[in-house]
């Protein structure tokens, strides 16, 4: 059994994104793994991120700490730090990921640098979905976690009414 965590970067509840990640993630219990979903437009991060500079110097978020933390960043990094498999799923605004994803991921910055970018290897998912078909950045910001932090990538579901294939790809994960 894999600990699969859905981030959900669509502010509508029941809108074409969660069709999707509901799709995927009955899929995925069918075949016996654990799913979490988190809605990233329902977290409230506040304060300021560290950067680099200050990390290498005194930077507060240790691994441990970062944990113990009571607030969204720590519900955030408890659930992906624990995670087998993340799938990241949004919809499309200016040919990009959403505000609140991208606020999530970067959130998670404190927790990669505390691990190391190299150690926090996952497996991973895409789902999007837009009015379009030109999802070129998407991929791109994508394709930077496998390649950058050794991300294996499961599969990519991209477009609109794609559930059965979003489905097939919970199904297949092993």
């Amino acid at each position: 059994m894999k600990k699969i965590v859905i981030l959900n970067g669509s502010t509508r509840i029941e809108g074409r994104t969660a069709s999707l990640t509901a799709s995927f993630a009955k899929g995925a219990k069918e075949k016996g793994h654990q799913v979490t979903e988190i809605r990233t437009s329902d977290l409230n991060f506040s304060g300021q991120l560290w950067s680099n500079d200050q990390y290498w110097k005194d930077n507060p978020y240790k691994h441990d700490k970062i944990l113990a933390l009571d607030n969204d960043l720590a519900f955030l990094s408890r659930a992906v730090d624990d995670a087998d498999v993340l799938v990241f799923a949004t919809p499309i605004y200016w040919w990009d990921i959403s505000g609140s994803l991208k606020l999530a991921v970067d959130y998670l910055q404190p927790l990669l640098q505390a691990i190391g970018f190299k150690n926090f290897e996952k497996e991973s998912v895409l789902l999007g979905v837009a009015g379009g078909s030109d999802f070129d950045l998407l991929e791109s910001w994508y394709g930077n976690f496998e390649h950058y932090l050794n991300w294996k990538d499961l599969g990519r579901v991209l477009g609109q009414n794609k559930e059965a294939e979003a489905y097939q790809l919970g199904l297949s994960v092993e």
